[in-house]
């Protein structure tokens, strides 16, 4: 399903830099430059760890 908030060229370019930058603090560096002025950029765990738990990761920008 296409996000309709996004034109779709910014929506293909952001599953793209999705697919390529997530889960790593460089990842969201570069996420939160390019879009974090006009979307909200969010870095979790790959697993969804809840709070507390050692892997627990959620960073934003």
């Amino acid at each position: 399903m296409m996000n309709t908030f996004l034109p779709r060229s910014s929506a293909r370019h952001l599953a793209a830099l999705t697919a390529t930058t997530a889960y790593t603090a460089k990842g969201l560096s570069n996420a939160c430059a390019t879009w974090g002025d006009r979307l909200s950029v969010v870095r979790r765990d790959l697993r969804v760890r809840p709070v507390g738990d050692p892997a627990y990761v959620r960073k934003t920008c």
